[in-house]
């Protein structure tokens, strides 16, 4: 369900193999090729506590996984580990691929925009989290729940669109803009 070219790596996350399904799996390729994956070639990150990989990103050099409920960091090592991860953020995460955006501060900071399964977005800048959505929350709370991994998310290089769906429709009629530069939204 998830997929990134990283650091000369093919990386897979939340993965079918042999039919069984790993939600929590990080499967990478060999070095430098998108053709061959050896079987150690994987780590099943907290298989155990019921959660799943959404979405990766990269964000200065670092490759954060979005999963429903947790934010990880992968840091690649090298040698026999290749990757060692590092859980950054405990019960917050992305329940929707799409939303998942890198977006750019005026004073070039970067940071990575998200909606959570609890109707609130979130910008995480690789150490914080900050909760951009509450001004707003009264409004992201007549979001339709069973819609919300349908959510899908755009930055233009200045603002932070999130395309959605209200209570009562079937499909994603709600647009919100985040205007980074000056943190309202419309």
């Amino acid at each position: 369900k998830a997929v990134i070219w990283f650091r000369n790596y093919l990386i897979w996350g939340n993965t079918v193999e042999g039919g069984t399904t790993y939600p929590t799996r990080f499967r990478w390729s060999d070095v430098g090729t998108i053709n061959t994956y050896q079987n150690l070639n994987r780590t099943d990150i907290s298989s155990l506590d019921g959660d799943e990989i959404v979405a990766y990103k990269e964000l200065y050099g670092d490759l954060y996984i979005f999963m429903r409920k947790s934010i990880w960091k992968a840091s690649l090592v090298g040698g026999n580990d290749v990757f060692v991860f590092s859980k950054i953020i405990d019960g917050i995460g992305a329940i929707a691929k799409g939303s998942v955006r890198v977006v750019s501060f005026p004073d070039n900071r970067l940071a990575i925009g998200f909606l959570d399964e609890k109707k609130r977005i979130f910008i995480f800048d690789g150490s914080q989290i900050s909760d951009i959505g509450r001004k707003i929350q009264p409004t992201l709370d007549t979001l339709k729940a069973s819609r919300l991994e349908f959510s899908v998310a755009e930055f233009d290089g200045f603002d932070y669109y999130l395309s959605t769906t209200s209570t009562s429709a079937a499909g994603n009629d709600t647009l919100l803009d985040y205007q980074v530069e000056i943190g309202e939204w419309s």
